[in-house]
């Protein structure tokens, strides 16, 4: 349980930052 909620908030932080990378 613990090691998937980690790799989702792993997942999601990845996303944000792909997201600000292609905003910028």
């Amino acid at each position: 349980m613990y090691r998937v909620i980690l790799w989702f908030c792993l997942r999601i932080f990845c996303f944000r930052n792909l997201v600000e990378r292609i905003a910028l």
